[in-house]
């Protein structure tokens, strides 16, 4: 049976089941992992590099085929993969670095791990492959907390200069905190799923409704 491995690591940012209209089937279907520009990105298993382009979309990408059906995809990256197609990769070696080319609101690793075949009942089909969630596959990975969630705020108020504004609606900074604060309401969100699934370690309905009036 194949093992696979984080590309990168870090809390995710948007998981598998996130719902937007943007997507096909109006769900994300992979991991987004928030991460400096130029962190290395390591092939999750072993395997031939089947693809290595760019889109408006994707920006940098990287497609990977390996044993039992199972194909990963590694978008955003910062430029050209390292790795050109037909090459044969080991799990862990480096393939490419993060980026924000494509449609990115910042330096992130959107992550897919597809099959030809459903191989569990969350897998959703794509067109003419299924999409797996990479969390259930390659062991969970923490959600970003609060912590995390203001450090990376504070980064983009220095780097991007964030819109804000005060308590009368003027602006008083520049860009990008719609995006940011929609990470935080996408955690909540995920949040509210996880608790009504009804999983044993969820099952406290006052907790549901906890998270339900942070987002109301």
């Amino acid at each position: 049976m194949i093992t696979f491995i984080w590309p990168i690591t870090g809390p995710i940012s948007r998981d598998f089941y996130y719902k937007s209209s943007i997507y096909i089937g109006g769900q994300h279907g992979a991991v987004d992992i928030p991460a400096s520009s130029g962190t290395p990105i390591k092939v999750a298993a072993s395997g031939l590099v089947t693809k290595t382009s760019y889109n408006d979309i994707s920006g940098h990408y990287l497609e990977v085929a390996h044993n039992e059906g199972w194909v990963t995809n590694y978008r955003h990256m910062v430029e050209q993969a390292s790795v050109d197609v037909g090459v044969s990769v080991s799990q862990g070696q480096i393939i490419g670095k993060v980026g924000s080319t494509g449609w990115s609101t910042g330096p992130h690793l959107h992550f897919d791990l597809w099959n030809s075949i459903k191989q569990s009942p969350e897998a959703m089909y794509k067109g003419n492959i299924w999409a797996h969630d990479p969390e259930l596959y390659l062991g969970q990975e923490d959600e970003m907390n609060q912590a995390d969630f203001n450090k990376m705020f504070k980064t983009a108020v220095a780097e991007y200069g964030v819109l804000a504004v005060d308590d009368a609606g003027n602006e008083v900074g520049a860009r990008h905190t719609i995006a940011l604060y929609l990470y935080r309401i996408r955690q909540l969100q995920t949040q509210v799923r996880r608790l009504e699934q009804g999983s044993a370690a969820y099952t406290n309905e006052q907790a549901v409704k906890a998270v339900k009036d942070k987002l109301s």
